[in-house]
């Protein structure tokens, strides 16, 4: 299959590398703006969930770029931070001809976004598990989980959700089609930004996963985030993912250790994507809502203070 991705960062890359080991033929093209990777090999140092071992390993990714030549994609992969996906989408919606989309994007407050540029029936939302950054030395460490929940933003079985979900599968990966996809991606959306200002507390997201104090910090900041979601009108309750930071303090953090302890691959994945140049938007824009609907959120405010720029001060 012809595919696109349409991003910058590392979640681009590691999604090419994916792709085109699968066979298909990828090519890149930087986000409106944006930078992107250059032509040629890319140093890849990675943790895949898919090795028998799970430890780093290390191999190179060839990055080849979009060119008039390569004929029309049949999808496009779009892997832009949130703050830039409304400007992103009329190219997209152009470069795409009649491929379709998969948005591997944050979503917040902005569930239609998508909507005024793509048919509803070509495009769907997604959560791909995997991390990454680039490092002082040039390579590219990242964590590939496989997971992979997706869904049109109606929930409906649409041909090209079956199409996506055989496309990831015969990748390798374990893709599977997420109930609510919006409300699902809205609520990761506040507990990854509470843990993101949780990780900057605690000195970085390394010292947060093995400390019980931060853990405890990082719990009590992401219910405020839940609340505001909630808030919102999404049924938090609905998702796994947030049911377990209800439990009483001390038995979340309990069960949280307990899991990063036996999953070395989920808790650097943890670390990489708290440390994501998107984190401190998306803490914004949860506070930002927080204020709009007059909601009181001190535990949250007190992460924002260490990972959020602090207000100038008036002349």
């Amino acid at each position: 299959m012809r595919i696109l991705i349409y991003g910058s960062g590392p979640a681009a890359v590691l999604s090419g590398h994916v792709l085109a080991r699968a066979g298909h033929e990828v090519r890149h093209t930087p986000a409106a703006g944006q930078s992107g990777p250059a032509a040629g090999p890319v140093r890849l140092r990675l943790m895949d969930a898919s090795a028998p071992a799970r430890t780093p390993t290390s191999t190179d990714y060839e990055v080849k770029l979009a060119g008039p030549g390569d004929g029309g994609p049949e999808l496009v992969l779009v892997t832009v931070p949130h703050t830039q996906l409304p400007a992103a989408l009329p190219a997209v919606a152009k470069l795409r001809g009649t491929g379709q989309v998969v948005l591997f994007s944050e979503l917040w407050d902005e569930p239609h976004v998508a909507d005024e540029d793509l048919p509803r029936r070509d495009y769907l939302w997604a959560y791909a598990a995997v991390a990454g950054a680039w490092r002082d030395d040039g390579w590219l460490e990242g964590v590939v989980l496989r997971r992979v929940g997706m869904n049109s933003a109606d929930g409906l079985a649409t041909p090209l959700l079956a199409e996506a979900m055989e496309l990831f599968e015969t990748a390798g990966l374990r893709p599977w089609a997420q109930p609510d996809v919006v409300p699902w991606l809205r609520t990761r959306f506040a507990i990854e930004a509470a843990v993101a200002g949780a990780a900057c507390v605690a000195g970085g997201p390394d010292r947060l996963l093995t400390s019980i104090k931060d853990l405890r910090t990082a719990i009590m900041g992401a219910r405020d985030a839940l609340r505001v979601t909630e808030r919102s009108g999404v049924d938090v309750t609905a998702f796994a993912d947030a049911r377990s930071l209800y439990l009483p303090a001390p038995a979340a953090v309990r069960v949280l250790r307990s899991a990063l302890k036996r999953d070395h691959l989920t808790r650097r994945f943890i670390e990489l994507r708290a440390g994501a140049p998107q984190m401190p938007d998306m803490l914004a824009d949860v506070l930002a809502t927080a204020d709009r609907l007059g909601l009181d959120v001190p535990n949250l405010q007190a992460l924002a203070a260490c990972l959020l720029p602090a207000p100038a001060t008036p002349v």
